[in-house]
């Protein structure tokens, strides 16, 4: 697909599209219901006939999965969604030697006769530019570092001027997996902070005047996040992109 789109090799959303056909492919006749099928409960017909399948990609990335014409079983968006998770440890960041992929956001529209068409994929780099730009244009942060662990990818930082939690704010609305922890060592005063879904859920120490905050006296989940914008400089921000 590479070769025959000229596809460029940071494009992310096209690999990541790339990587959802070759992952839905790579075991044949898995995803035309030889993985789903379970005898009794979920009846595919025709197994002994087993069609192999087809997919017809687009230069945009666009994925429609069939299967040879007359063949045995079935091509459904419930084959295609069982076959996508067939081997993956996390959903929401698939590694791949060209991109790591966000499965979350694919979206299957079944056509009807054996064919569904599966677009979507992308939103992980999607995510990781907005933390991007958030650290270097709203955090003014030297270097920050990317982490994986437990299914979660997490961005740790130290800004030059302070937390710019109205900015996190409006992107965790834009993006809900974006969650914003900050915590900070004042002269002797310890603090932190959480933010998810452009709300302060968590909160110790963060009042007026500790550890240079100025926050609210009575945080709350239905407050939304944006008096906090002037932390220590010393402060520690995690940002973690949660795969649940």
């Amino acid at each position: 697909m590479i070769h025959a789109f000229g596809w460029a090799m940071d494009d992310w959303n096209l690999l990541g599209q790339g990587t959802v056909a070759g992952h839905l492919l790579e075991c044949a006749g898995q995803i035309t219901g030889g993985y789903f099928a379970d005898p009794g409960y979920k009846d595919v017909p025709d197994l002994a006939r087993l069609g192999f399948p087809i997919g017809e990609v687009g230069e945009d990335g666009s994925l429609i999965v069939t299967k040879v014409a007359g063949s045995g079983g079935a091509v459904t968006a419930q084959t295609c969604k069982e076959q996508l998770l067939y081997e993956v440890h996390n959903p929401h960041a698939y590694y791949s030697p060209d991109v790591v992929l966000d499965m979350g956001t694919l979206n299957f529209d079944d056509q009807g006769n054996d064919s569904v068409r599966i677009t979507g994929a992308g939103r992980l780099e999607d995510f990781r530019e907005r933390v991007r730009w958030l650290m270097v244009r709203d955090a003014d942060a030297e270097d920050y570092s990317e982490h994986h662990a437990e299914g979660s990818l997490e961005y740790r930082f130290a800004p030059k001027k302070g937390i710019p939690f109205p900015a996190f704010t409006a992107a965790s609305r834009d993006f809900p997996e974006l969650r914003v922890e900050a915590e900070w060592d004042h002269e002797g005063v310890r603090g932190c902070a959480v933010i998810e879904n452009g709300r302060l859920v968590e909160q110790e120490n963060a009042e007026p005047g500790a550890a240079g905050v100025r926050a609210w006296r009575k945080p709350g989940a239905s407050r939304p996040a944006e008096m906090i914008d002037d932390i220590a400089k010393s402060a520690h921000v995690v940002l973690t992109g949660s795969a649940d």
